[in-house]
């Protein structure tokens, strides 16, 4: 099975799941969720586009005139170590400022990023496993060396979909979808900020030949979908038992 149609494969699982979620859900909740997978199938869509182009994108980045910068080997560092631990830390980091300072939003925020990592982390996880694609670094020129089953056991095997990416959009989104419920005014500002550090973490997995580009692709739809989706089941569930639950009264 080509690479293309590999991800097709998980594309479609992941939206067929998503709708038969969906069906069991009120009318009004159907609308945004059946949105936030059509989200996600754009993404893995680019993601089958980018397959072929993989190994000339990672070849590119492990050219000596990328690898000696100085700037782009420090600025992968510390946007690799946003991506993990950064992201949990940060949205962690929110959750305990709001409760301690008893404000419900910026508690909010940071319960639903988390909430919204665990989600990316979970389907992730699972996705990498199954599809067990070898990483970059094992054979830079075979982008199609894949094998399903096999990423359960082994690191090097477990490249699609990036973690690193999936996580920083899952923050990314829940930031910009959050500031633009709480503080319209803000999201301006919010949303380009965030997306573009949540894409500099993806390209920083390049650089370090973590991950091909497609991975980051498809880890930067799932983190999307997946930040989507906890923000707009929890406005549409706001008396949950996760909200009820973790944040402090309003």
């Amino acid at each position: 099975m080509s690479f293309k149609a590999m991800v097709w494969v998980v594309a479609s699982t992941v939206l067929v799941g998503r709708s038969a979620v969906a069906q069991t859900r009120p009318v009004t909740d159907t609308i945004p969720a059946s949105r936030d997978a059509l989200i996600g199938l754009a993404f893995m869509g680019t993601a089958a586009a980018m397959g072929p182009f993989d190994g000339r994108i990672a070849v590119a980045a492990q050219q000596p005139s990328v690898q000696r910068s100085t700037i782009l080997r420090g600025g992968s560092r510390v946007f690799n170590a946003l991506g993990d631990p950064g992201t949990v830390v940060l949205s962690l980091g929110a959750y305990g400022v709001g409760w301690i300072t008893h404000n419900r939003d910026i508690a909010a925020i940071g319960l639903h990023a988390t909430q919204a990592i665990g989600v990316s982390f979970i389907a992730g996880e699972m996705m990498k496993g199954v599809v067990g694609r070898a990483r970059p670094f094992v054979n830079i020129h075979d982008s199609d060396d894949f094998y399903w089953g096999r990423g359960f056991g082994s690191a090097r095997e477990s490249s699609f979909p990036s973690g690193h990416a999936y996580a920083a959009f899952a923050l990314a989104s829940v930031l910009s979808a959050e500031t633009s419920h709480r503080w319209p005014h803000a999201v301006k500002w919010v949303a380009p900020l965030a997306y573009t550090l949540a894409t500099c973490v993806g390209l920083a997995r390049i650089q370090t030949n973590q991950h091909w580009a497609s991975d980051v692709i498809a880890g930067a739809g799932l983190g999307t979908a997946s930040g989507l989706l906890v923000v707009h089941f929890n406005e549409a569930h706001d008396d949950n038992f996760l909200e009820r639950t973790f944040l402090p009264s309003p």
